[in-house]
């Protein structure tokens, strides 16, 4: 018996150990910045690269994957604001309040922490013949700091690589690197819920991606 016990202590111990260590690491990697993902080298839908980087000397949260879709139906899915939340469970509901030409001004309802925040953002888009470029820019609302872009860059006949990048800071009492630590886990969902929807439209309602303009 105390040779069990000496043992379920030992792994106690060794299991406090291992959690703070990935604590540690998860802290470290909210506060470092490192150099922004530029290539698509071992990249994969099913492993999102998650890292901050430092944009205008800042830090803001990069996630890279590649999409099998064209940047195109990727912005169809990205900018159909109406239905975000029906396939994103990090939303209540989005709402396109405006439109004119190349620009978008919408209405973002997102859960936090048990209670309810929304950000009213401008969207601009930018299209070029290697990709697209979505960046918007918080104007209202009850998240304080909320911009960033979505880079949609074709590889030929390949895949898309696709980058979201973003500084976003809720209305709360918690410091910054907490909250990025927070969003650093959660991000990489964004991604994968946008390629599984993408997916779904392909299989179940092909006449929802339009040709590309």
């Amino acid at each position: 018996m105390r040779k069990l016990n000496r043992t379920s202590y030992l792994v106690f111990v060794a299991l406090v150990l291992l959690a703070s260590l990935l604590f540690v690491r998860a802290v470290i990697r909210s506060i470092r910045t490192v150099p922004e993902r530029t290539t698509v080298e071992g990249l994969s839908m099913e492993h999102p690269d998650t890292r901050l980087i430092l944009k205008d000397g800042r830090p803001w949260i990069q996630v890279s994957a590649l999409m099998n879709a064209t940047p195109a139906q990727i912005s169809q899915v990205i900018t159909d604001y109406d239905h975000l939340g029906n396939f994103m469970p990090h939303l209540v509901y989005g709402k396109t309040l405006s439109v004119k030409g190349a620009q978008r001004k919408v209405r973002m309802d997102i859960p936090l922490l048990g209670s309810h925040a929304f950000s009213e953002i401008d969207v601009t888009e930018k299209i070029e013949p290697t990709g697209r470029t979505y960046y918007w820019e918080g104007s209202g609302g009850t998240i304080p700091i909320n911009h960033g872009r979505w880079i949609l860059l074709a590889t030929g006949d390949g895949p898309t690589f696709v980058r979201y990048e973003i500084e976003s800071y809720g209305p709360f009492p918690i410091p910054r690197w907490a909250q990025r630590l927070a969003m650093m886990q959660v991000l990489p969902d964004v991604l994968q819920h946008i390629d599984k929807r993408i997916i779904d439209l392909k299989i179940k309602n092909p006449p929802y991606f339009k040709a590309n303009p």
